[in-house]
């Protein structure tokens, strides 16, 4: 008896008389244990490549072994099942996507009406309201219009000054100093008559009447002469339509109102005044007057001799003027009673110097 062959299993798949309607799948488990299986009829090595070998007819239909140890289980799936599993899937993920173009459309409405509103369309403290791809306003009391820009004072002018401002709601007319009613049309003038062609002005809140030049008082009652409108014992002479007054000796103006105070010049005047000179005058005309300084000659070395008005008791206070050169300066005039007078001239040129003379100004 020839030495025989190892036994060989081939792998088997059985249709069974399956349609096609059902779907096999090849279930492999381990087979190391093949007592419940007879094997294959012997099959020769030398057999030709297709040989046809008989298949032991006690297998399982629906199993085979496979030459790796594993034997093979037929699975079959109604294909009304798989068709079931790939529409649910089909549609969680269309639900999705559907989901996803939706909340994104959304976002970007909001988006569009954030927008809108960012710009704080509304004004005069009107709220701005998302209304679909519009917007509209929902205004303070009073306001109206597309934007809140129609207030209570649109087109409504307060008199005389005044300034409209809306309170509760409706327009309120704040009024100047003197002035009254619901649009400040009441004046302090209203009801003032000024006598002898005189009119009236408001000052400070309260009328004032500007009387012509022959007539003075309070309502321009009085002829001008009257009322005694020359400083200084001046006299008062009607002339026509307007006045004179003719001033004593030592006073000038229109009204006799500037009083000689002092004259004053550089030293040695009309000669060349010294060299490292540092004057001071001090003015103190009285209270309620002011000082005037009147220049009528004046010639110093430019640019290092100098002449400077202080507004006040010293050189502490506000420096009015520096004048130097040969051109005759302009009249100044104090703020207060005070006035400080400084000349200084170096150690080189000298020229002839100044003079100036020294008012007190009577306060009307």
């Amino acid at each position: 008896m020839s030495k025989a062959e190892p036994n060989v299993y081939v792998n088997n798949v059985f249709d069974d008389g399956k349609t096609d309607d059902d779907v096999v799948y090849e279930k492999c488990f381990d087979t190391e244990d093949q007592s419940n299986y007879d094997q294959l009829s012997p099959v020769s090595k030398e057999s030709p490549p297709k040989t046809v070998f008989t298949i032991a007819h006690n297998i399982p239909a629906d199993q085979s072994i496979q030459k790796d140890n594993c034997r093979s289980q037929k699975i079959q799936v109604p294909w009304r099942l798989l068709f079931f599993i790939s529409s649910f899937l089909i549609t969680i993920v269309v639900s999705n996507v559907v989901t996803f173009i939706t909340t994104k459309d959304t976002c970007s409405e909001n988006k569009k009406q954030y927008r809108i509103c960012s710009s704080f369309p509304c004004l005069n403290g009107g709220v701005c309201v998302n209304d679909d791809e519009q917007y509209y306003c929902s205004c303070t009391r009073g306001f109206s219009g597309k934007n809140c820009k129609v207030s209570p004072c649109t087109e409504l002018n307060c008199l005389n000054g005044g300034s409209c401002q809306v309170l509760n709601g409706t327009f309120n007319c704040v009024c100047n100093s003197g002035f009254s009613g619901r649009f400040c049309e009441v004046s302090p003038c209203t009801g003032r008559n000024c006598l002898n062609g005189g009119f009236c002005e408001v000052s400070n809140g309260t009328f004032h009447c500007v009387c012509n030049s022959k007539f003075a008082g309070r309502m321009c009652e009085e002829p001008v002469c009257v009322s005694n409108p020359c400083f200084n014992s001046g006299s008062c002479i009607v002339s026509g339509n307007d006045y004179s007054c003719i001033c004593p000796n030592g006073t000038y103006g229109s009204r006799c109102q500037d009083v000689v105070y002092e004259i004053i010049t550089s030293p040695g005047y009309p000669l060349k005044y010294d060299n490292f000179l540092n004057i001071s005058w001090h003015i103190d005309v009285g209270y309620r007057n002011t000082v005037k300084i009147k220049f009528s000659d004046f010639n110093l070395e430019d640019s290092y001799d100098y002449v400077k008005i202080y507004d006040g008791p010293s050189t502490y206070y506000n420096r009015l003027a520096s004048y130097t050169g040969h051109s005759l300066p302009p009249e100044l005039t104090s703020t207060g009673r005070y006035m400080t007078i400084v000349f200084t001239s170096d150690n080189l040129v000298r020229y002839r110097g100044f003079r100036a003379v020294i008012y007190t100004l009577t306060s009307a």
